[in-house]
């Protein structure tokens, strides 16, 4: 039998390593060479990228993230500098990194946002921002730099009408109105729904909406405006039990659903509790430790363990070290950041990268997320909201707590918020 020639058969055996496991430092060197693991086996390698990392001037994109004062939320900086680190290791956009610039922004200094978005426009280059919670003073300054913000949801009364302002969803009326209106057809809210809430970031304007939506649905509506350090809910429920409320909804922080629903036991009064964004918070359960069981909430978020999470999960394993809980910092960061990296992706390759370009691009962003109960089209808005024109969407899903987990509370099917308010 002939003996294939040595050269012959290394160049062959090249071949199929190539082919089966895209590893080039394999074949270099010798028939003989083991440098790649111990004689006889091979290293377990990442497979090598066919794409070359991103160079030159980064694609600059910010955020506003709470990382200190009495609200910090530092999973807002964790997301969005995941999804830079995922775009980066997938090229980049047109082969220019992707990097965001993070502001620390508090909601006791009304200026901050504002502040931000001048420093880093001028200092930085931003050419556009993804917003997350605090949006006091936004919308002069945007206009003034004619520059898009891809926000989660508004808080400020201003943000919804901006031609520069770009929302995912309706603002806390249309929670309210969905839990209201779920509830009222299961029978659970009878007689009057009562809402606490903190009137720094909540308008008069929304409260005037609310009495209005409640009077359509004939049900009484109190609405009872609190401090974010009152020390006792003592008398606060107790004139919610004055005036038979069976529906109680609470958009402040852990302190005060905890001292509510404490307050409540004491006096033997038993109300619906809801809540929103303040309870999509694995931390803020815990700390209740199974005292808000029952609750309901309304978010545009699935919960947290479905399987629907799988990319964000993925995502934030990948790139964001895995040490991460869940709250609403993570979904604001989320879709606002991913439509925005969308919006920079869909501009058309002969036009340039600029404010201008990419706020034209947020116009007709079309963005779809499995966590999310609807596809967000800005190229159709205004959309449901009176006072949030450009909030393409009001579904959301109705939850149930249990424990330290939900469960929708009838089915995953999405119910509107504000599209009849």
């Amino acid at each position: 039998m002939r003996t294939m020639n040595p050269r012959l058969r290394h160049q062959l055996a090249c071949i199929v390593i190539l082919v089966l496991a895209a590893a080039q430092g394999a074949c270099s060197g010798s028939p003989n060479d083991t440098s790649n693991g111990a004689a006889g086996t091979t290293s377990a390698a990442v497979p090598a990228s066919t794409v070359p990392p991103p160079t030159g001037e980064p694609l600059r994109l910010g955020t506003f993230c709470l990382l200190s004062g009495s609200v910090v939320y530092t999973e807002c900086k964790l997301v969005v500098d995941a999804i830079a680190k995922k775009v980066n290791a997938e090229g980049g956009v047109r082969g220019r990194p992707v990097e965001f610039v993070t502001c620390d922004v508090t909601v006791s200094v009304p200026q901050s946002v504002p502040n931000c978005i001048s420093k880093t426009v001028e200092q930085d280059k931003v050419l556009a921002f993804a917003g997350n919670f605090q949006d006091n003073g936004l919308v002069p300054v945007a206009e003034e730099n004619d520059i898009a913000m891809a926000e989660p949801y508004p808080f400020a009364l201003d943000v919804g009408a901006s031609a520069n302002v770009f929302s995912f969803t309706c603002p806390v009326r249309c929670q309210i109105q969905a839990l209201a209106t779920y509830a009222k057809n299961e029978g659970i809210l009878k007689k009057g729904f009562g809402y606490v809430y903190n009137p720094g970031p909540i308008s008069d304007d929304t409260v005037a909406r609310l009495t209005a939506f409640f009077q359509t649905i004939g049900v009484k509506f109190v609405a009872i405006p609190i401090s974010v350090s009152q020390a006792s809910m003592t008398p606060v429920v107790a004139e919610l039990q004055s005036q038979d409320i069976d529906m109680v909804f609470n958009t402040g922080g852990p302190n005060i659903i905890t001292g509510l629903i404490d307050a409540a036991n004491q006096l033997g009064y038993q109300p619906q509790f809801a809540g929103a964004q303040n309870l999509y918070d694995q931390n803020v359960l815990s700390t209740l430790d199974g005292r808000a069981d029952g609750a309901l909430l309304a978010w545009n978020m699935r919960p947290w363990d479905d399987a629907a999470a799988s990319q964000l999960r993925t995502t934030l394993d990948a790139y964001g070290g895995g040490s991460y809980s869940f709250n609403y910092a993570i979904s604001f960061a989320w879709y606002s950041g991913n439509g925005l990296i969308q919006a920079v992706k869909s501009i058309p390759s002969d036009t340039e990268i600029t404010r201008k370009s990419i706020l034209d691009a947020m116009r007709t962003l079309t963005y779809s997320d499995p966590m999310l109960p609807a596809t967000v089209d800005f190229s159709k808005t205004p959309g449901p909201c009176g006072d949030a024109a450009r909030a393409p969407s009001d579904s959301l899903f109705i939850m149930r707590i249990d424990g330290d987990k939900f469960s929708y509370a009838k089915d995953a099917t999405p119910v509107n918020g504000c599209s009849n308010g």
